[in-house]
C-alpha cells in the first residue's frame, strides 16, 4: 500500500511538471511569436519607405517567410494551451448558431487555393444552403476541419472534403488518397504525440488528439477509416430538432468574426508550406 501512495505521488509530480513545462513552453512561444511578427512588421514598412520597387518585391519572400514563422510558433502555442486544458478538463465551450456550409465553405476555398501551389487538388462538396445552424463554438468548430485538412493535405495530391445532411446528422467527410495508417499506429491515433506519418512534415501528433477532444466536447462523432487506398475521417454532427432549428436566428456575419477566422486559417496553413 505504501509502495502504490509514494508510485501515486511520483506520477503526480511528474504529471504537474509536465504540465508547469508545457504552460512554461506556451508561454514563452507566444512571446517571441509576436516580437517576431512585431519586427517584420516594422522592417517591412520601413523598407518600403527607403528601398525601390525591385528591392520591395525581393524582399516579399524572406518577409512571408518571416511571417510564416511566426504564425507556425504561434500555432504551436495554441496546441500546447488547448492540450493543457484538455488534460486538466478545462475546455470551455462557448456555444453559438454555427452556419457550418458557410464556414466551411471559407476553408475549403482557402486551403484549396493554397494546396495547388502544392500540386495538391481539394474538392469541396456542399449541397447545403447557408442558414442551416447548429449550436456549436465556432473556434473549435473551425478547428475541427483545420486539423483533418492538416493531416490530409501532407498525405497525398488528392484530398476531398464533403458537407452532407442526413435526417438526424450533418456528415463531415475528410478523405485522402495517402498509402495509409498502419494498424499498430491506428490503435493510439487519438492519443497525445501520436503521429500518423513519418518524416519532417509529420508534425508533432497533437491534431487528431485535439480533433478528438474538441468533437467529444462538442457532443460530435468521430470516425476513422484507414487502408491502402488511403484515409476516410467522418465527424457526426447532430442536427437541432425542428424546434430548436426554428430557435437559432441568423447572426449577421461581422467582420471580427471573419478576421479571427482567418488568422486561424493563416496558422494553419503556415504550417503546410
Amino acid at each position: 500500500m505504501r509502495q502504490t501512495l509514494e508510485e501515486l505521488e511520483r506520477q503526480l509530480g511528474e504529471e504537474r511538471r509536465r504540465t508547469m513545462l508545457c504552460s512554461g513552453l506556451s508561454i514563452e512561444i507566444e512571446q517571441v511569436a509576436c516580437a517576431v511578427m512585431l519586427a517584420s512588421e516594422a522592417l517591412e514598412k520601413q523598407f518600403q519607405r527607403v528601398a525601390k520597387t525591385p528591392a520591395q518585391e525581393k524582399l516579399q519572400r524572406p518577409f512571408r517567410a518571416l511571417d510564416n514563422s511566426a504564425l507556425r510558433l504561434a500555432r504551436i502555442a495554441e496546441n500546447l494551451n488547448d492540450l493543457l486544458a484538455c488534460r486538466q478538463a478545462k475546455l470551455t465551450v462557448r456555444p453559438q448558431p454555427v452556419d457550418l456550409a458557410w464556414q466551411y465553405g471559407r476553408i475549403a476555398e482557402q486551403c484549396r487555393q493554397s494546396g495547388k501551389l502544392e500540386g495538391i487538388e481539394l474538392e469541396w462538396e456542399c449541397p447545403l444552403s447557408d442558414g442551416q445552424y447548429v449550436q456549436a463554438d465556432p473556434v473549435w468548430a473551425d478547428k475541427v476541419l483545420l486539423n483533418l485538412l492538416s493531416n490530409a493535405l501532407r498525405c497525398g495530391t488528392r484530398v476531398c472534403v464533403a458537407l452532407k445532411a442526413g435526417e438526424e446528422e450533418y456528415l463531415l467527410t475528410v478523405r485522402d488518397e495517402g498509402t495509409g495508417i498502419e494498424p499498430a499506429v491506428r490503435q493510439h491515433l487519438f492519443e497525445p504525440f501520436v503521429t500518423s506519418q513519418a518524416g519532417q512534415s509529420s508534425g508533432a501528433g497533437l491534431g487528431l488528439y485535439l480533433v478528438h477532444e474538441y468533437c467529444d466536447a462538442l457532443g460530435w462523432r468521430l470516425e476513422l477509416e484507414s487502408g491502402p487506398e488511403g484515409t476516410l475521417v467522418k465527424v457526426r454532427i447532430p442536427r437541432p430538432a425542428p424546434g430548436e432549428a426554428a430557435a437559432l436566428n441568423s447572426p449577421q456575419r461581422d467582420l471580427a468574426f471573419c478576421s479571427a477566422q482567418d488568422r486561424r486559417l493563416a496558422q494553419e496553413l503556415s504550417v503546410l508550406q
